[in-house]
C-alpha cells in the first residue's frame, strides 16, 4: 500500500528497507533508530529531546539523592534545598498517611465563599498557589513599552489540551469527553462526595470549562500578537469588565494599587463576567474544587496520583506506566523555582565551560550569515534592513547558565511535606513575578532553566541556550564542524529567525509591538509568509493534516534555520579546511545529516492527535523532508533529481530570506 509521504509524494516503501536519501530523507538518515526504538510504557512520544531529557533527570535525580543523604545541611542552601524536595516528593508513605490533609485549609476556604469578594479572593488565592482559576494571568514585559513589566489577563481556566476537545462533534472527541466527565465525578468522589453528589458536581463543572472554551480564541489566533493586547486603565477596565470583584481579586494578588493592565482576549473577560453572575454559587464553588484537586493531584496520595494518571496519562495520551517516582520528582522541582538551586549543582558538574568558545563562535557566524541574507534581499527596502540590522545587532545570547541566580533560600522546604513544599514554592514564585509589575524589566533574568533541554527566543531581544541542550545530539564536541553546524547551528538559526519570522517581525529594535516596517515591506513579508502556511498546510504525518497556521512561526524558522547555518558553516571553511569525506560522506551531506539526526521522534496517535491541535511546531519527519525538500543545498549534496519523491519544484517553494 503506498504511503502518504510528508511532501505530498507517494511512494512504495518497504518498512524492511532503509529509504535513499532521496526518498525520505528523514528515514534514511534515522531508519536504523525508527526501527528498533519502542516507545517507553511512561511516554506519548519518544525522541532526541526526550532522551537527552531523561538523560538529564537520572542526573538531577542523582544530584538530589545525594543531597538528601547530606547530614545537617545548612537551612536554604542548595543542598538542603534539592535534598528536602526530593526526599518529601518520594515519601508516599507520609504523603498516603496525610491524604487530603494539606489542602483542607484551601478547601474550607472555598466552601466558605458566601458572595463575590470571597469569591474573587479565593480565584487570587488559588492563582498564587498554582491553577489559573477561570481565566489566565501573568506579569511580564510590557509587549508596548518595553522596558517595563505588566499585569496581564486573558483566556484559560479549562483543562482539556486545547477548546476543540469540548467543541468538538468528532466521535473520538465525544468519547474523550465522556472520559473526562467521568474522571471529574471519580475526583469529587476521592475527595469524599458520595456517587449523586459526585456526577451532578462533575456536570457543572464540564459545563463551566465548556463555556470557557467556548469564550476562547482559536490557538492560530492567540499567535498573532497585534490582537491579543489591549491596555486599559485600572478605572476603565473595572468599568468594561464587570462580574468579578476585581478590587478584591487584585488585593488577593498582593497588587491592590494595579494602575493599568493588558487583557489578550477582551471579549472572553466580558463572557466570562456574564458566566460568573449567571452561574449558581454551588457550580462556581465546585469548579474552583476542581481546580484545586487537579493541581495538587500529583502532590496528595497515591490514589489522587493514580486517577489523575489514567485520565490524562492513559486515556488522554496512551501512556500506560507512570515514570519512576524519581524522575516525577525531578519534573516537578523543575517547575519551580528550586531550578535556581539544582541549577547550580548541575553546571558544576556536566558543563563543560571550554565549550562556550566553540559555542559563541557557531553563533557569532550564523549571526553573520543572517545579516548577509537580509542585506541581500530584493523585496525588503534600504531603511527596514538597516534597522532590521540594527535589531539583530542587540540580541543576546544567554549560553550554559545565568551569571545570576535567582535566590530562592528564604523558602521554607521540608523533609515531610511535599504538598505544602510545592504550595510555598509556587506562592513564592507567583509573588516574586507579581512584585516585577509596574517595575523596569529585568534582562538579566533567564526564561528558561539551565536545566531544561530546549532553547527560546523571546521574540524581542533575547535568546538563551540552556547547558542542558547542549550535549549530543544537538551539539558534541566530538563531531566535526560540519554535523555540529547542521545540529545545534541549525537550532540556533531557527532561534534567531523568530525576531524576524510572522510575530517576531513585529517587534522593533527596542522591543516594542509596532509598525517599524514599510507598508511596501510588511506587505511583500505577509505574501511570502503566506507561502509557508499553504505549503505547510499540505503536509501530513502519521494520517494526519499539519495546520500550515499555527505551525507558520515553526516552519519559516526550521527553513530559514537550516539556510542560515549552512551559509555559516560554508563561511567558516575559511578558517578551516574540512575533511572531504568521513563516515562516506562529504561535509556539506554531514551537515544535513546533523540536522535530521535532531529529530527522530516516535509518537503515540493519542499525543499525536494532541499535537495537532495544540502544538505550534510541525511533526518531526515534516520538520525534516518539508524543510530540506525546498532546500537547494540539500538537493544539490546528495544529487536529489526531479523524479525524487523528497523533491520539491522551483514553483513550489516558499521563499523569504532569499
Amino acid at each position: 500500500m503506498s504511503e502518504q509521504q510528508p511532501n505530498g509524494h507517494e511512494t512504495d516503501d518497504p518498512v524492511d528497507i532503509c529509504p535513499a536519501a532521496g526518498e525520505n530523507f528523514f528515514r534514511h538518515v534515522n531508519d536504523e533508530w525508527l526501527k528498533e526504538t519502542e516507545i517507553p510504557a511512561s511516554s506519548s512520544r519518544w525522541g532526541a529531546f526526550d532522551i537527552l531529557r531523561h538523560k538529564t533527570s537520572e542526573r538531577l535525580a542523582g544530584i538530589a539523592e545525594a543531597a538528601s543523604r547530606v547530614l545537617n545541611p545548612k537551612k536554604g542552601s542548595n543542598e538542603q534545598l534539592v535534598g528536602d524536595f526530593y526526599k518529601s516528593y518520594t515519601d508516599m508513605e507520609t504523603r498516603n498517611a496525610l491524604g487530603l490533609a494539606p489542602i483542607d485549609t484551601l478547601r474550607s476556604q472555598i466552601d466558605a465563599i458566601q458572595g463575590p469578594k470571597e469569591l474573587a479572593t479565593c480565584i487570587a488565592e488559588l492563582s498564587l498557589m498554582g491553577p489559573n482559576a477561570f481565566m489566565g494571568m501573568t506579569a511580564a514585559e510590557d509587549k508596548r513599552n518595553a522596558g517595563f513589566n505588566v499585569f496581564y489577563l486573558g483566556q484559560g481556566g479549562y483543562r482539556l489540551p486545547d477548546r476543540d476537545y469540548y467543541l468538538s462533534g468528532d466521535e473520538s472527541m465525544r468519547k474523550t469527553q465522556e472520559q473526562y466527565r467521568e474522571h471529574l465525578t471519580n475526583m469529587f468522589k476521592l475527595a469524599g462526595r458520595n456517587d449523586e453528589d459526585a456526577v451532578a458536581a462533575a456536570k457543572s463543572v464540564y459545563d463551566i470549562e465548556y463555556e470557557l472554551a467556548k469564550a476562547s480564541r482559536p490557538r492560530a489566533e492567540v499567535r498573532k500578537s497585534e490582537n491579543n493586547y489591549t491596555k486599559y486603565t485600572i478605572d476603565d477596565f473595572k468599568a468594561e469588565f464587570r462580574g468579578i470583584d476585581w478590587d478584591a481579586y487584585f488585593a488577593g494578588m498582593g497588587i491592590p494599587d494595579i494602575s493599568e493592565i493588558v487583557v489578550r482576549q477582551p471579549e472572553f473577560l466580558t463572557r466570562l463576567g456574564t458566566l460568573m453572575r449567571e452561574t449558581d454559587m454551588s457550580s462556581l464553588k465546585n469548579y474552583l474544587e476542581i481546580a484545586l484537586l487537579e493541581y495538587m493531584a500529583p502532590s496528595l496520595s497515591q490514589e489522587f496520583i493514580d486517577e489523575k494518571f489514567d485520565f490524562f496519562g492513559t486515556k488522554l495520551s496512551g501512556i500506560t506506566e507512570q515514570k519512576p517516582i524519581e524522575e516525577r520528582a525531578i519534573s516537578a522541582l523543575g517547575a519551580t523555582d528550586l531550578v535556581n538551586a539544582s541549577g547550580p549543582l548541575y553546571c558544576e558538574l556536566y558543563f563543560d565551560q571550554s565549550d562556550k568558545v566553540r559555542l559563541t563562535q557557531i553563533v557569532e557566524d550564523v549571526c553573520r550569515a543572517f545579516a548577509r541574507r537580509v542585506e541581500a534581499l530584493d523585496w525588503m527596502t534600504p531603511e527596514t534592513k538597516a534597522l532590521t540590522l540594527q535589531k539583530l545587532a542587540g540580541i543576546d545570547f544567554k549560553m550554559g547558565f545565568p551569571d545570576k541566580w535567582i535566590d530562592v533560600s528564604s523558602v521554607d522546604v521540608r523533609p515531610d511535606e511535599y504538598a505544602e513544599n510545592r504550595m510555598r514554592l509556587t506562592r513564592f514564585q507567583s509573588k516574586r513575578i507579581l512584585a516585577q509589575v509596574g517595575k523596569p524589566y529585568d534582562r538579566s533574568e533567564w526564561s528558561m532553566a539551565p536545566t531544561t533541554v530546549n532553547a527560546c527566543a523571546d521574540l524581542k531581544r533575547d535568546m538563551t541556550f540552556p547547558a542542558a541542550i547542549l550535549q549530543p545530539p544537538f551539539y558534541d564536541p566530538t563531531r566535526d564542524d560540519a554535523y555540529n553546524y547542521g545540529a545545534i547551528g541549525a537550532v540556533i538559526g531557527h532561534e534567531l529567525s523568530h525576531f524576524f519570522d510572522d510575530q517576531g517581525s513585529k517587534y522593533d529594535l527596542d522591543g516594542n509591538l509596532r509598525d517599524w516596517w514599510s507598508l511596501e515591506d510588511r506587505t511583500n513579508f505577509e505574501g511570502r509568509a503566506q507561502s509557508f502556511v499553504d505549503y505547510y498546510s499540505m503536509q501530513s504525518a502519521d494520517g494526519l493534516p499539519v495546520n500550515g497556521e499555527l505551525t507558520q512561526g515553526e516552519n519559516i524558522a526550521d527553513v530559514a534555520g537550516v539556510m542560515i547555518a549552512y551559509d555559516a558553516y560554508q563561511a567558516s571553511q575559511a578558517r578551516a579546511d574540512a575533511d572531504d569525506s568521513l563516515d562516506g560522506l562529504t561535509p556539506e551531506q554531514r551537515f544535513f545529516t546533523g540536522f535530521a539526526k535532531v529529530w527522530p521522534t516516535k509518537e503515540r496517535p493519542e499525543h499525536a492527535k494532541q499535537s495537532r491541535l495544540a502544538d505550534p511546531h510541525s511533526p518531526a519527519e515534516v520538520r525534516v523532508n518539508a524543510t530540506l525538500g525546498i532546500n537547494q543545498a540539500f538537493l544539490d549534496a546528495f544529487g536529489i533529481k526531479p523524479d525524487d519523491p523528497m523533491y520539491v519544484p522551483e514553483d513550489k517553494r516558499p521563499k523569504l530570506l532569499w
